[in-house]
């Protein structure tokens, strides 16, 4: 009998036990998913607080522009600095009041105008004349279409006249250039620049800096190449060396 009564009780203990077990997994069960929720929930609130990709692209052009914008003002200031340096030689030397000189048909010191004048050259200081208009080579499609002026990177280019800037940017066979339609009409071009000075729809006037020499595009060594136009493109040049003469500029 006793032997009856304890199995029956150990029976019931380990009913009570599974019972037990059961209430506990559900307890467990209901914590674990509550926390899921939580969890879910959390998950949910910090991807909607995360940026899109959208605010990203726009925040990512924002900052582009910033930095350009600002590597921009810095070049235009350094442009600016120039300006005035050159202006200060310029007064300094007296030079509005001498005659244009030069030396040899190939190697010339930048020559001024007479008082007066409207027009100046694209060089202050030493140059070297090398291509010259009309000239054939294999470094062009056709013959060469204006005066290549052989100078250090770097050096300050003038434009030879006053006039609007029509043009400032790259192109594959003037490399950085700038375009300034003249007060006479003309179109004159400043090629294979290092970094340009000049934006488009500015008004210049005669000796302003537009940029400095370099050799960009189709070019084999640092110059400025120095192109008339009648039209502002290409395949309308005249010779630039007489459009120069005809305003009393000596190259």
């Amino acid at each position: 009998m006793s032997n009856t009564r304890t199995t029956t009780a150990g029976r019931l203990s380990l009913g009570s036990l599974k019972r037990n077990s059961a209430r506990g997994l559900a307890a467990v069960t209901m914590v674990a998913a509550a926390t899921a929720g939580l969890a879910g929930t959390a998950l949910a609130h910090t991807n909607a607080d995360a940026p899109s990709r959208h605010e990203r692209h726009v925040a990512h052009l924002e900052h582009v522009r910033h930095t350009e914008h600002v590597r921009h003002v810095e070049h235009l200031r350094h442009v600016a600095h120039l300006n005035h340096i050159a202006n200060q030689d310029v007064a300094a030397a007296g030079v509005g009041n001498t005659a244009p000189t030069t030396t040899t048909a190939a190697t010339a010191t930048a020559a001024t105008t007479a008082a007066g004048s409207d027009y100046v050259l694209p060089i202050e200081g030493s140059y070297t004349l090398t291509a010259s208009f009309a000239q054939a080579g294999s470094n062009w499609a056709n013959t060469h279409s204006g005066q290549d002026f052989a100078v250090p990177t770097g050096t300050p280019i003038h434009t030879v006249t006053s006039g609007e800037v029509v043009f400032a940017g790259w192109d594959d066979s003037y490399g950085n250039n700038v375009i300034i339609q003249g007060e006479d009409g003309k179109y004159i071009l400043y090629g294979h620049l290092n970094s340009l000075g000049a934006s488009v729809g500015q008004q210049v006037s005669a000796g302003d800096v537009i940029g400095l020499s370099g050799s960009t595009g189709n070019s084999t060594g640092p110059h400025l190449h120095f192109e008339v136009r009648t039209t502002p493109t290409y395949g309308s040049a005249v010779d630039p060396v007489a459009y120069l003469a005809s305003h009393g500029v000596t190259v």
